[in-house]
């Protein structure tokens, strides 16, 4: 049974007086059974005699007699000395009924509980001196668990000795001679093997080494032949950059051919009366004033209007100028034999909102007509006026300049003379 020491620190070594509830006890002796009460109750339970010549002494029925012991004299169940035989009658008296007294009575009891109180305390003492053993054995214990724990963990915090290191380089350093040289043989007999099956594959087989000089040749013919083929590759190269940049000038000019042809569609009149005079013909109703103006002016400028045609403007919140296309034809005389030279083109006056300042702004689109039946040289003294472009309807004295002088005869510029502005597309 386990048990601590504050168990046996706590006993109380004082009798303990136990209080019974009030119950049906009688003044007597105690509550203990012993022989001596149980001979008394068989005697107040049996039938005696009274004498009523002498002493009136009470005298037990005859009982079966026990035998008696060796060495002691027989007695009653009562403990008294047999009363001497006299005559009387036998009187039955009934059992005497006890009565119940509700006072406690405890000194017999209390005496028992001393009693083993005293009993039990040399178990409990043999325990609590056992129970003192094993806590000092429990504490030499662990003071030997301390002091080894100590010298495990002194052993291993030393160090290794010098020799030691020195025995761990010595050995690191032949395992790893020793794996080179097992790499060199296993790379030695795989060329042995291979060297094996050349020669098994024909008589007239031989083996060829070459040396450092041949080698080295071999290599600057590889590299030559690989820079040869690089510059070849290049070469293709540039070739596919030129015929990607034909085709795309290829595509140019179709597209433009194919504005030119629908320009040359619209203004096939224009071209078919472009060596008539000008004429009020289709406008007879106009002032005669009018058209002596109009007449000066053609003859100042030596441009011509053949058509005028105006666009309707779609949208009618929007307040702009209506999108005007002039049909016009400029004709310029050479000095050498008087040939009248002509050259039509369009001209698309409109409105645009300009992005960066954000107000409108009157731009001029120029597209040139009936160029492809003019001769080459023509079409190279027109230069960019060969082609369409826009400019800003401010330009307009600028360009009407460019194109007489690409159209009249080449006139080299006077001394100190300043060069003309050129134009700006837009």
């Amino acid at each position: 049974m386990a048990s601590s020491g504050d168990d046996f620190a706590s006993y109380n070594h004082s009798p303990q007086v136990i209080a019974k509830p009030a119950s049906n006890a009688v003044v007597g002796s105690s509550g203990k059974r012993t022989n001596a009460s149980r001979s008394t109750r068989n005697a107040m339970n049996k039938p005696i005699t009274v004498s009523s010549e002498e002493d009136e002494e009470v005298h037990e029925d005859k009982q079966p007699k026990a035998k008696p012991k060796r060495g002691k004299t027989p007695t009653s169940n009562t403990g008294r000395a047999p009363a001497s035989k006299g005559k009387g009658r036998v009187l039955s008296v009934p059992p005497v009924k006890r009565k119940k007294i509700d006072e406690e009575v405890d000194v017999d009891e209390t005496e028992v509980i001393v009693e083993t109180d005293e009993e039990s305390r040399k178990p409990q003492r043999r325990l609590q001196e056992q129970l003192i053993r094993l806590q000092k054995m429990c504490e030499d214990l662990q003071q030997q668990r301390d002091a080894f724990s100590h010298q495990l963990q002194e052993l291993f915090q030393i160090r290794q000795t010098e020799t030691e290191k020195l025995i761990a380089e010595q050995k690191a350093q032949y395992e790893a001679r020793l794996k080179a040289q097992e790499d060199t043989i296993i790379e030695l007999q795989s060329s042995l093997a291979r060297a094996d099956s050349l020669s098994k594959t024909g008589a007239g087989t031989s083996l060829h080494f070459l040396t450092r000089e041949t080698a080295d040749q071999e290599k600057q013919d590889v590299q030559r032949e690989v820079s040869k083929w690089k510059h070849v590759v290049k070469e293709k190269d540039n070739t596919i950059k030129e015929k990607d940049k034909e085709i795309g000038d290829l595509n140019e000019t179709i597209r433009t051919l194919r504005l030119d042809l629908k320009a040359e569609i619209e203004n096939s009149k224009v071209l078919a009366s472009r060596t008539q005079p000008p004429s009020a013909t289709k406008q007879g109703k106009l002032d005669p004033k009018h058209t002596q103006v109009i007449c000066l002016y053609e003859e100042c400028t030596s441009l011509l209007i053949t058509n005028v045609k105006q666009e309707t403007v779609k949208q009618e919140s929007v307040k702009k100028e209506p999108t005007v296309t002039y049909t016009c034809v400029q004709t310029a005389t050479t000095n050498s034999d008087e040939r009248r030279l002509g050259l039509s083109f369009t001209l698309r006056c409109f409105e645009d909102m300009d992005e960066e300042t954000g107000q409108s702004e009157k731009k001029v689109v120029y597209t040139p007509l009936g160029l492809e039946k003019e001769s080459e040289e023509f079409v190279e003294q027109l230069d960019f006026l060969a082609g369409p472009f826009t400019f800003s309807r401010d330009q307009m004295p600028v360009f009407l300049d460019t194109v007489r002088k690409r159209l009249g005869p080449e006139e080299e510029p006077a001394d100190g003379a300043e060069e003309d502005t050129p134009m700006e597309d837009a």
